[in-house]
């Protein structure tokens, strides 16, 4: 199970990366625009993603928050951006760093209402890659909602299709 983990971390990262990237070419006031989504803005959407990343590697190393990192963040979007790709390779470094076993574990944590649960490690750490994919999907909507139209792609098999490692 590590095996696909870390290569679907390593692509969570990458893909964070390609969206960053796209973002880069928009003003602050596109970032922020209010399009109709599950969060109501680019920003918006990437503190959720940076929030959840966070939130699931602290728990992983027996860590629970009892808020969202966001709550505290009023920094500038390229340090938003930057938070989210440090973020991203922590937790990629995270994984590569775990054997099988690890992921078969069970894990207890508190979610941000303080409510306990035990999930199997694995588990814990394939939905949070999975999460930050369907935000991921969210995001490339409200770019097109802003008329972008030089969209990187960042689906995963096209990540291993170009980008085999040795």
């Amino acid at each position: 199970m590590n095996n696909i983990l870390q290569k679907y971390a390593k692509y969570n990262q990458w893909a964070n990366q390609r969206m960053v990237q796209m973002f880069q070419n928009l003003t602050d006031e596109q970032v922020h625009q209010e399009i109709i989504s599950s969060y109501p803005s680019i920003h918006k959407t990437l503190l959720h993603v940076w929030d959840a990343e966070t939130i699931w590697l602290l728990r992983l190393r027996g860590q629970s928050l009892l808020m969202w990192p966001s709550d505290q963040f009023d920094g500038p979007t390229e340090e938003l951006y930057e938070s989210l790709l440090h973020r991203s390779q922590e937790l990629a470094d995270f994984i590569s760093e775990k054997e099988d076993a690890y992921f078969e574990e069970d894990c207890t944590y508190k979610t941000t209402k303080g409510e306990p649960f035990v999930e199997q490690r694995g588990f814990m750490v394939h939905h949070c890659l999975n999460h930050s994919s369907y935000h991921r999907g969210q995001l490339i909507t409200m770019l097109r909602q802003l008329e972008q139209t030089d969209l990187l792609a960042t689906d995963f098999i096209y990540y291993v299709r170009n980008f085999k490692e040795s």
